[in-house]
């Protein structure tokens, strides 16, 4: 039988974000009863930590069978709790919390091994945005993010890349990944519904809107393409409040324009599968969970022509030049007149990364 493995998990994710792909894909794999099956969990949260939506969720269905562990300090991403001072207290509080051997330390996100008592430590390189966009390279954050990531990969015995794309861009920017063991475990997906009856000529764009997403070229797209042909409509989900863009094209195709940021799981599950058409025009990815909801759901992705997408949607996907909304516009159009998607021919269920995960786990702890 095999022994029973202690897992501190630094859930600093949750403080980052109050919604969003890396903290998802963190509640989703902890809801998985394969891992909980397996692990001893416990997990160390910080302040404002529960503000987000996808812990809420995670914390209802399985909370009582973490050991959760509530810190008084912001995580290091903040730069004011970032000195040796501070996480030799985050240390202490973990050491007068825990019960038993910490035999792997997880990060959901990046930064030092918040337990370095225990020396197995996982991290997940999600993407290289900041290394790799100058758009975020500006940004006065960034210096801190690039740091904490350096701190991570040094210090880490193992890494999990969420893509082969991700693996390759991350041996080419730090060399720490070299001397590190890489895997590479893909995203999934809910398995919540099979694919509704689709709505004719609807089109769905999920997520965050803002900066390297790209929505304002999509957006002059979908507005020409409603213009000369009054059957299509719209879904703007998730991501951002609403803006002056998104108020603009509601109005002027009222209602033929549906927006919602905060609905969900379920709720943007069933409209994803209805739509025939998910569309997304974002520059840089580390993965993208959307495009595989839709391909799991029969719905035709037309994405941008990047390399993470290729990977992810292969010959199912329609691909265009992000920067000129008449290509978007006509590959939409390519997409709305074919007949069927890529229905049954994707099927990676949460549960099935969830085992991958435990997988490295239990061998990262056990040394290989």
């Amino acid at each position: 039988m095999k022994k029973r493995l202690h897992v501190l998990i630094d859930g600093r994710t949750f403080a980052l974000q109050s919604k969003g792909g890396v903290s998802q894909l963190w509640a989703k794999i902890l809801q998985e009863k394969s891992l909980r099956d397996q692990f001893t969990i416990s997990m160390i949260l910080y302040p404002n930590s529960r503000q987000n939506i996808h812990l809420q969720e995670l914390l209802e269905t399985v909370g009582t069978e973490f050991h959760i562990i509530e810190s008084t300090l912001p995580p290091s991403d903040n730069n004011k709790y970032a000195e040796k001072k501070y996480c030799q207290q985050r240390e202490s509080e973990i050491a007068a919390a825990i019960r038993n051997k910490v035999d792997l330390v997880l990060n959901t996100y990046y930064g030092e091994n918040i337990f370095p008592q225990c020396a197995s430590y996982l991290i997940v390189a999600h993407d290289f945005a900041h290394e790799e966009l100058e758009i975020l390279a500006a940004k006065e954050s960034t210096r801190g993010v690039l740091q904490r990531k350096a701190t991570a990969f040094s210090a880490a015995t193992a890494i999990i890349n969420v893509s082969r794309q991700t693996q390759k861009k991350g041996m080419s920017l730090y060399s720490q990944y070299k001397d590190r063991k890489n895997f590479v475990i893909y995203h999934g997906h809910d398995t919540d519904m099979e694919a509704p009856l689709k709505v004719h000529k609807q089109i769905i764009h999920v997520g965050g809107r803002g900066l390297y997403k790209n929505f304002f070229q999509v957006r002059q797209a979908l507005d020409n393409l409603m213009r000369h042909d009054n059957e299509v409509s719209v879904i703007i989900a998730g991501g951002e409040n609403i803006d002056a863009g998104i108020s603009e094209l509601v109005s002027s195709f009222s209602p033929k324009v549906l927006f919602s940021s905060g609905m969900p799981d379920a709720q943007m599950n069933f409209l994803m599968g209805s739509s025939q058409v998910f569309v997304s025009g974002s520059t840089y990815e580390g993965f993208g969970i959307p495009v595989l909801n839709a391909l799991r759901l029969g719905v035709i992705p037309v994405l941008s022509d990047i390399p993470i997408y290729r990977e992810i949607a292969g010959k199912d996907g329609i691909f265009f030049d992000p920067q000129n909304p008449k290509d978007i516009e006509e590959k939409i159009q390519n997409a709305l007149a074919i007949t069927s998607g890529p229905v049954g021919k994707y099927y990676r269920p949460w549960g099935q990364v969830a085992l991958e995960y435990g997988q490295v786990i239990r061998e990262v702890a056990n040394g290989y």
